[in-house]
């Protein structure tokens, strides 16, 4: 686990390489901050309610019109299926950063990155925890790339280090839009040995 730690720590420190803190305006991380305890309220009962469906509230994501495709019940019941042998009941989850798409800039909140980290690739800490990700890091060329698919408007992904029954650890992210009618709606889960 420690090893798995140390690679999903160091990849993210990575993502620090090429950001800066510049560039954020205070009302960008007040909205953004607003938005995260918003979603992170929706993310904890969603989160509860999978856990203790065994997966199966998965089924309950309702995608928009046009965004779900002819076998979305199959695709997700395979999930459920891979994700109960797999990884099994998440004992635990941390929650490590998000990402916030207004739909035209990106920003990265991760609050709780330790120095001793951040030393070993001679990174710095943002004291308040945001950081603008260059979209070159992902291997993209505009942040429009990595919502490519995705309804347009605000999404927040949350991304969470876990510790499941069936393995010593997992990453979960958890992917939420603002829609039209003015509330925030679950969109898409992964569970992973890395995301």
């Amino acid at each position: 686990m420690k090893t798995k730690h140390s690679v999903f720590v160091f990849s993210l420190l990575l993502l620090f390489v090429s950001c800066s803190e510049r560039d954020i305006s205070d009302n960008e991380k007040k909205q953004a901050l607003d938005d995260y305890t918003i979603c992170n309220q929706i993310a904890d009962e969603w989160l509860n309610q999978l856990d203790s469906s065994d997966y199966s509230h998965l089924l309950s994501v309702e995608l928009p019109d046009g965004y779900k495709d002819n076998n979305f019940e199959e695709k997700t019941l395979a999930l459920i299926n891979e994700a109960q042998k797999v990884y099994g009941k998440i004992n635990n989850r941390k929650f490590i950063g998000a990402h916030f798409w207004s739909g035209n800039k990106l920003i990265t909140y991760a609050p709780n990155l330790e120095y001793k980290n951040l030393t070993h690739i001679d990174a710095k800490k943002s004291p308040d925890g945001f950081y603008i990700v260059k979209p070159r890091y992902f291997g993209l060329s505009s942040y429009r790339q990595m919502f490519f698919g995705y309804p347009k408007g605000k999404l927040v992904i949350l991304m969470y280090q876990s510790s499941p029954t069936n393995k010593s650890y997992a990453e979960e992210s958890l992917t939420l839009w603002y829609n039209p009618q003015g509330t925030w709606q679950v969109l898409d889960y992964k569970i992973a040995d890395e995301i």
